[in-house]
């Protein structure tokens, strides 16, 4: 029997990579995305992430701590060095074009309200990977052990946004002593 259950969820996880489109860099970043679009692998040069990432969306509610976030699903393409994830979920549809280049992987996209209502989202990315005990770079100088029990963030407090936070910096870091990974927001 256990034969039988490993062959199902090995036949499972090769069904839901089948149509996976992987985009790469010169230095081993690697993002593997599933035929529905959700990112389903993050590799590094020398760590590999398989789990649930990819966009995900959530509606502001009166207490900012108990968002109920969403996964946008839809499709994944690839054409020469782009993937674009096109998206649904909750009334709002999503068009990322995420573009190799050497030293990084870049994504562009816009997300529409479908509803034709006025409404407030959340948009979140999130990488397929347990960060625990990993470094969360606050800033170049300062950076703070990940716990899992608290969410590990640094922002200022302001008058607006779901939970009155918002980063003082467009990017963030995360390393391990043998892997690292930042996201960024470009100023211009």
């Amino acid at each position: 029997m256990t034969k039988v259950v490993a062959l199902m969820g090995l036949i499972t996880a090769m069904a839901m990579m089948a149509g996976a489109q992987t985009l790469a860099t010169k230095d081993g970043l690697q993002l593997s995305f599933a035929a529905d679009g959700s990112l389903r692998e993050a590799q590094f040069p020398r760590k590999r992430f398989k789990g649930i990432g990819g966009f995900f969306v959530a509606e502001p509610q009166n207490n900012p701590e108990n968002l109920r976030w969403t996964p946008l699903k839809g499709k994944a393409e690839r054409g020469g060095n782009t993937v674009v994830v096109q998206a649904t979920a909750s009334g709002l549809e999503l068009v990322a074009t995420f573009t190799e280049r050497p030293d990084a992987i870049f994504c562009a996209g816009t997300l529409r309200d479908t509803t034709n209502t006025d409404r407030a989202v959340a948009l979140a990315f999130a990488l397929p990977l347990d960060a625990t005990n990993w470094q969360w770079w606050d800033n170049l100088r300062v950076a703070r052990r990940v716990d899992p029990k608290t969410a590990t963030f640094y922002a200022a407090t302001i008058r607006y946004g779901t939970r009155g936070e918002h980063s003082l910096y467009p990017f963030c870091a995360l390393n391990t002593d043998d892997a690292g990974i930042a996201l960024g927001i470009p100023l211009d």
